[in-house]
Parts: structure tokens; C-alpha cells; sequence
């Protein structure tokens, strides 16, 4: 495989699973909000409460999520989700180039038909929707292809 192929690849990957998200960019689910409420009352100094007056309780199912929003979180929620759904773009876009990168490694160039488990996957709308949902499934998705790719390197 020569170097313009290793290049190639994870351009590939990226632009499949940009062009779906674009595509399905607006949606959302009732659970991304909750999170960029708890990220929003985290960064106003108020801890990890859905009410600004309520008790301190667990009703986001991922925990550090809001945590790792709060930073972006002072401007509102509705800039909370939007900063939540870029990030997940961002994630799961580089996920795809990684993948798509590990498979440039082990599938030869002439059996293009070695491709099609990962595209797709990369061209499934419900994978990309699900990457700008403004849920940390994005985060998710990027971290498991990153231990996949490395541990397969390895091997």
C-alpha cells in the first residue's frame, strides 16, 4: 500500500461521515438537553442539579458528561447543545478517518468490495445522527475506534 493510499483513506472516512451529519444536523433527543441543562447550572457555580433550586441528582445517565460541557456551558443551553453536538460531529468524524485509515491498512487496494462494511456504517444516517444528537455518543463512538485502532496495530 503506498503513502498515498494511508492519505487517501482517512480523507475518505472523514468526508462519509461528514455528508450524513450534515444531512441529519437537526436532530436532537430530550436527553441532549438535559445534559446542557446540568452542564449549564454546573458552570454557573450551582453543581450537578437539573432545577437551579432543586437538589443535586443523577438524571443524566452519563455522568462526566455535563462535566465536560461545562466549560462551554455559561452562555445558555441552547449554546450548551450546540457546543454538545459539534463536539460529537468532531469526534465521530475523526472516528470515521481513523477507521477508515485501519482499514487501509489490512484491506488491499483492488478489493474495493473490502470497503463496504465500513462505509456502510460511516454512510448509516442513524450512526451520524446519533454522532450531532448533542449526546456524548459521538465521544463514545470516537473512544472505542481509538482503542480498536490502536489494539489492532499492536497485533
Amino acid at each position: 500500500m503506498g503513502a498515498g493510499h494511508r492519505l487517501v483513506a482517512p480523507l475518505v472516512g472523514l468526508l462519509a461521515a461528514v455528508v450524513p451529519m450534515i444531512a441529519v444536523w437537526g436532530f436532537t433527543v430530550d436527553d441532549a438537553l438535559i445534559s446542557a441543562r446540568y452542564a449549564h447550572n454546573i458552570a454557573r457555580g450551582l453543581g450537578h442539579r437539573f432545577n437551579e433550586l432543586g437538589p443535586w441528582t443523577d438524571g443524566v445517565t452519563p455522568l462526566p458528561w455535563p462535566w465536560l460541557l461545562a466549560p462551554f456551558a455559561r452562555a445558555g443551553v441552547e449554546q450548551t447543545l450546540l457546543v454538545a453536538k459539534v463536539v460529537g460531529a468532531v469526534c465521530w468524524a475523526s472516528a470515521a478517518a481513523v477507521l477508515a485509515a485501519s482499514v487501509a491498512k489490512i484491506v488491499p487496494r483492488e478489493r474495493w468490495w473490502g470497503w463496504a462494511g465500513l462505509l456502510l456504517v460511516v454512510l448509516t444516517p442513524g450512526v451520524a445522527a446519533w454522532g450531532v444528537s448533542g449526546m456524548e455518543t459521538g465521544v463514545a463512538m470516537a473512544l472505542a475506534t481509538l482503542v480498536v485502532s490502536v489494539s489492532r496495530l499492536r497485533v
